[in-house]
């Protein structure tokens, strides 16, 4: 597969053909090519010259272009494009958003290194707004500066980028899992496709009135989502494994991060499911909640459970949550809280029946995002009554539970826990509220036990 190299840069002579290019939109290596070795008089000769030298000299790469940003954004909204390389002029006279703005969208929404093209003049300048906190991240990582008439500094943009297809993992990965995800969702179309719109509805959906039924998108995804990850575990891949010899030390920032992505996914819609997490309003920021009412009752919810959502209390693992040191303190003494681990989200060591959900996303004060880590408290475990909305009765027995009918818990910014972990950990919190118990084992009994292992174990 070739990699791609995109130009957003407004000295592009596309306008001077409007017969055959349309300067709103992408302009292919074909039209860059006839533009370069067939128009004479070039607004910028250096551009040209980049161009020229990217063509002759790095043929593995395709390239592509766009004359400002905002048609830039325009085709990755209706289109696949994701590009390696980006080389961003800084100066635009036909854009109405500031330049720096545009580069802070780009770094967000692709893992592309980005040069920044410019003129020697403007390098002070473009450093002075790169030292902002806003491009710290990306500043070492994927920031390059290409001085218009320096054709080299492409090459070493280039050289740079190819080693990161060993290296880095989204460059080394990223074409190929994009190449097969799209197959893999063309291989779903196809099974799919045999059966009509409604077909598929009835087929999948719930009832919501008297002939008809419905579908949410996020109920859509999951009927696909299996399917979908076994089409792409199936898929050719270059390795069949990904392996590194090569011990690496991770930031705990980054580990919190990536883990957060893995554990979490943020509905955009208003439904309520198991797995989410959510806030009381106007309630303690320490305080969350774990929805543990299952989604098929769920969806038709005063019919099949008579209006009571049930949930789980969370409490942060932070110096200001007084109810979760008190309830710890009250099990355990400090020395068993200091050595508490967490292995697993249902494994918290030191603890009976409790458990950790790692790593959510929260914002202090100033609004500036951390990873917080909450203990689920199962044993407290209290439902709420959900006050029927003003409807018909057999509408209110076909309705599904939304946010919107809740009034003390908020699901605006909730999480919701992914699977593998959401299944386990809900059926481990319903084991420690009805689970059996035993009579624990004297101590004298316990010693006992204890020295066996010694014994049979000891070299």
């Amino acid at each position: 597969m070739k990699r791609k190299i995109c130009i957003i840069d407004d000295s592009l002579p596309a306008p001077d053909y409007p017969a055959f290019i349309d300067e709103t939109q992408l302009l292919d290596q074909a039209i860059l090519k006839y533009l370069c070795f067939e128009h004479e008089s070039w607004p910028e000769e250096p551009l040209k010259q980049l161009l020229i030298e990217i063509f002759e000299n790095h043929s593995d790469w395709t390239i592509s272009g766009f004359l400002n940003p905002d048609f830039y954004f325009n085709h990755v909204e209706e289109e696949i494009y994701s590009p390696e390389v980006i080389i961003f002029d800084w100066d635009y006279t036909t854009s109405s958003i500031a330049t720096e703005e545009h580069l802070l969208n780009i770094l967000k929404s692709t893992y592309a290194v980005v040069g920044i093209y410019t003129g020697a003049d403007k390098k002070e300048e473009i450093r002075e707004i790169l030292a902002q906190p806003e491009f710290k991240t990306f500043l070492d990582t994927r920031i390059r500066m290409v001085e218009k008439g320096d054709v080299d500094s492409v090459s070493k943009i280039l050289t740079e980028v190819n080693t990161r297809f060993e290296s880095h993992f989204s460059f080394k990965f990223g074409q190929e899992l994009k190449f097969n995800a799209v197959k893999a969702l063309d291989s779903i179309l196809v099974d799919i496709g045999e059966m009509s719109f409604d077909e598929f509805i009835w087929t999948f959906g719930h009832e919501r009135e008297k002939d008809e039924r419905s579908i949410t998108v996020n109920e859509f995804i999951e009927i696909l989502s299996e399917k979908f990850r076994n089409s792409l575990a199936n898929a050719d891949w270059s390795e069949t494994a990904f392996i590194s010899s090569e011990p690496a030390v991770v930031t705990e920032e980054l580990v919190r991060k990536l883990w957060s992505y893995r554990l979490y996914k943020s509905p955009s819609d208003d439904l309520v499911r198991v797995g989410d997490i959510i806030s009381r309003i106007n309630g303690d920021i320490n305080e969350k909640f774990l929805v543990i009412s299952s989604d098929c009752h769920m969806n038709q919810f005063w019919k099949k459970n008579f209006g009571s959502l049930t949930l789980i209390p969370l409490y942060a693992n932070t110096k200001t949550s007084g109810k979760f040191l008190n309830k710890l303190l009250t099990a355990q003494n400090r020395g068993k809280v200091r050595s508490t681990g967490a292995t697993s989200i249902t494994n918290l060591s030191n603890f009976d029946s409790l458990t950790l959900i790692s790593s959510l996303p929260t914002k202090d004060a100033e609004g500036r995002v951390g990873f917080t880590d909450y203990i689920a408290f199962p044993r407290s475990v209290f439902s709420i009554d959900v006050k029927k909305p003003e409807l018909e009765d057999h509408q209110v027995r076909l309705q599904a539970l939304h946010y919107s009918h809740i009034e003390d818990f908020c699901g605006e910014g909730r999480l919701s826990l992914n699977e593998p972990f959401r299944s386990p950990l809900i059926q481990y919190c319903i084991n420690a509220v009805t689970g059996y118990g035993a009579p624990d084992y004297p101590s004298e009994l316990q010693n006992s036990i204890k020295d066996r292992f010694n014994e049979n174990f000891t070299a």
